[in-house]
């Protein structure tokens, strides 16, 4: 049967008393000086013959548990492992075992048990059951948000996109910029509006023969891309796109359609700028997939861009 007060000071006449001069008023302080015994100091008290240490517990501090537990141990690592598992298992289950104690005090160690898991249990099926009403709640209340959505009249479609989009960007609210009022989640939601990418091609550059197109551009190169379906209806799978190098943040303008590496993506990312800017960290660049409807979580910085489309071949 375990003391009500097995993890208080036993009364001073009867601590452990250790050959060493040391004592030990609790199980805590047990614990501590077997850590800093000998093993000739450890042996003088555990040994084939007698064992002080399981005699203590059982007699002054009243773990019964805990003498087994030493009793079945071999060496003196064996025993402190023993003590802090038990010391942990004390502590979890000391708030409920009081309560348990004060109504009943004479429970034996078994029904004791028994009735603190019982109560975990129920606490468990309580907390479970709590979660599952308030979710069923919110997907009841963002439903009735998008099915008042889904009824407004055709005039008001405008308003019908914002509130689609505004519902989208709560719900990705870690990937993108805190605002602090509503208005400015319109000016995030919108600024990434599609414009045209630079003229980089002169009619001279563009040679036209019966049976070929020629462009004179250097350092041009041929690419196609991966269905991710962001740059639909511009770009397809089917696509194929001239690129060339950028040499400084000078070749980039809003509308243009670059090559860059993304922090959060292993390959390249092709997405139109719709906004550039520079803050502590020098020059960036805000794209967006044309058939997205946020722009990218992420600032693009001149070193992650790898080139700029100048043409696309359907």
């Amino acid at each position: 049967m375990v003391s009500p007060n097995c993890l208080e000071d036993v009364p001073q006449d009867k601590v452990f008393r250790f050959n060493n001069g040391s004592s030990a008023r609790n199980i805590y302080e047990l614990q501590a000086q077997i850590k800093s015994l000998s093993q000739a100091q450890f042996e003088e008290h555990s040994n084939p013959s007698k064992d002080d240490f399981v005699r203590w517990v059982i007699e002054v501090v009243g773990d019964r548990r805990l003498a087994e537990s030493l009793k079945k141990a071999k060496t003196k690592l064996d025993y402190e492992a023993a003590i802090d598992k038990r010391l942990r298992l004390l502590e979890r289950g000391t708030w409920l075992r009081c309560i348990w104690k004060n109504m009943f005090h004479q429970l034996d160690t078994w029904y004791e048990e028994k009735m603190l898991v019982f109560a975990m249990l129920i606490l468990l099926f309580v907390s479970l059951a709590f979660l599952t009403l308030l979710y069923v709640n919110l997907n009841q209340r963002m439903g009735t948000i998008e099915d008042s959505a889904l009824e407004l009249r055709e005039s008001d479609m405008f308003i019908y996109d914002q509130l689609v989009q505004s519902i989208a960007f709560i719900q990705n609210a870690t990937a993108y910029p805190r605002v602090e009022s509503p208005m400015e989640i319109g000016d995030i939601l919108y600024r990434g509006k599609t414009s045209a990418p630079s003229d980089r091609l002169t009619e001279e550059q563009i040679f036209v023969y019966n049976n070929k197109i020629v462009l004179s551009v250097d350092n041009a190169s041929l690419a196609r891309f991966l269905n991710t379906g962001s740059m639909l209806p511009t770009l397809g799978d089917k696509a194929n796109s001239i690129e060339i190098p950028v040499s400084s943040s000078a070749d980039i303008a809003v509308g243009d359609i670059i090559i860059y590496s993304a922090p959060d993506q292993s390959e390249p990312v092709i997405h139109r700028v719709v906004e550039l800017g520079e803050d502590s960290q020098g020059w960036y660049a805000i794209t967006k997939g044309d058939n997205n409807r946020l722009v990218d979580p992420y600032s693009v910085r001149i070193g992650d861009v790898r080139r700029v489309v100048i043409g696309v071949i359907y």
